[in-house]
């Protein structure tokens, strides 16, 4: 196992997290991804988070660390992920991450199936928002299907390995199921993928130039997207921006001109765009002032009503 001690640089704020999930064959993916990468940016952090027997020590970080001139190590309670390292998750436990830092809770007990790569992909989510990237190599279950869902609500990218290069494809074919993945790659594609697109989303949509204090025109966007059926000139324009920076980071273009062109010949990017938009966060009352007003102005007065033993019916549509 690398010394994390002697290379480490210090942790900072703008750390790219990168979380990978995998569980059978994870050994000869994960081998396969750090030596496509190469070298791994000095911005960015890799968790792998793999489904681990319960009763055996871990040798995985000492295997990793053939693979790559970074550091390896195995993940600790506390500890803040450091760019330009590699982290191992280590047996009997999940792992999370808040407020920046790493976070080991035991893992869960049967009759419970353990999903490690859930909770971690949904601890990233939460912490990261937008800056959440997830990673679903080989494996042979579901692990990381919920997790992306919520990588994607925060407006995070996901990626998954072509199922027909995976020793086992249950965990990308269940991934891919979802609709929500951005790029389907064999394992040796995907680091120059991830890595370009890293670099293209540190740089949001710019003003009109020549007029610094204009915003940018996105009528274009919004007339192709209604051109599919979804109006979303109601919604609010740092969202709409950040959707859009996103879709271009994954079509890789650098101009919003460029991307309309995209979206005016391809009704797939059309509706991918128009997916990005309507994925929501998943906390039920992130409102709390429309809940209040709900229960207030309406619930009460219908609670109230003189036929209380008559059902109070719901529809949520």
């Amino acid at each position: 196992m690398n010394d994390s001690n002697t290379v480490s640089p210090e942790p900072v704020a703008s750390t790219r997290i990168v979380a990978i999930g995998a569980s059978a064959g994870a050994l000869h993916a994960l081998s396969r991804f750090f030596r496509a990468a190469a070298a791994i940016p000095q911005d960015i952090a890799f968790v792998v988070v793999v489904h681990l027997a319960p009763d055996a020590e871990s040798h995985l970080p000492d295997l990793l660390a053939k693979d790559t001139s970074f550091a390896v190590s195995t993940i600790e309670d506390g500890a803040v992920p450091r760019p330009g390292h590699v982290y191992v998750i280590p047996p009997k436990v999940s792992v999370v991450i808040e407020q920046g830092a790493f976070g080991l809770r035991p893992a869960a007990g049967r009759p419970a199936i353990p999903m490690p790569i859930d909770d971690f992909f949904t601890s990233l989510a939460a912490d990261q928002g937008d800056r959440a990237i997830g990673i679903v190599l080989t494996g042979a279950n579901a692990d990381g299907s919920a997790g992306l869902r919520a990588i994607k609500a925060e407006g995070g990218m996901v990626m998954a390995q072509t199922p027909d290069t995976a020793e086992q494809d249950s965990m990308p074919t269940h991934a891919i199921a979802t609709g929500l993945v951005d790029y389907v790659l064999p394992i040796e594609q995907m680091p120059e993928t991830l890595f370009d697109y890293i670099a293209r989303s540190l740089s949001a949509i710019a003003p009109i130039p020549g007029n610094a204090q204009a915003p940018v025109d996105l009528d274009p966007v919004l007339e192709a997207l209604a051109a599919t059926g979804s109006d979303f000139r109601g919604y609010k324009r740092g969202t709409l921006e950040r959707r859009i920076a996103r879709r271009m980071a994954v079509n890789k273009v650098d101009s919003l001109a460029a991307y309309c062109d995209i979206l005016r010949t391809s009704g797939e990017e059309a509706q991918a765009l128009s997916l990005d938009m309507m994925i929501g966060v998943t906390e039920f009352f992130r409102d709390p002032q429309a809940w209040q007003a709900l229960g207030e102005r309406v619930l009460n007065g219908l609670l109230d009503e003189s036929e209380g033993e008559r059902p109070l019916r719901v529809w949520i549509p």
